[in-house]
């Protein structure tokens, strides 16, 4: 029971920050008119946002390379693990509004 109860509560928080980003960041398009500054802040927010995926790659490979020599087996189920993988393919865009912010007050 609060397993599937700590499970509802990350959706509903990662969603939350999903859809809390993507407002935030059309929000400040419409500020900057989609002008140069903003299209510079989004090049490098996108690029920061390739290496967290890029990173998420490498961490899965190294899981399943583990797994493989792991002295015993490890039972996950499939739900679970997609589960985990949306919630932090979803955090993708969190981090790139973090990253927009972070680049606004830079540049």
């Amino acid at each position: 029971m609060i397993n599937q109860t700590s499970i509802l509560i990350a959706i509903i928080l990662v969603m939350g920050l999903y859809f809390y980003a993507l407002w935030q960041t059309d929000v400040l398009q419409r500020r900057y008119h989609n002008d140069e500054r903003w299209q510079q802040i989004r090049l490098r927010a996108n690029r920061l946002v390739k290496r967290y995926y890029e990173s998420l790659i490498i961490i899965v490979a190294l899981v399943m390379t583990w797994s493989l020599f792991a002295p015993q087996q490890l039972l996950i189920s499939l739900d679970r693990v997609l589960l985990i993988f949306t919630l932090v393919i979803g955090l993708g865009a969190f981090v790139e509004y973090l990253a927009i912010k972070r680049f606004d007050r830079l540049i």
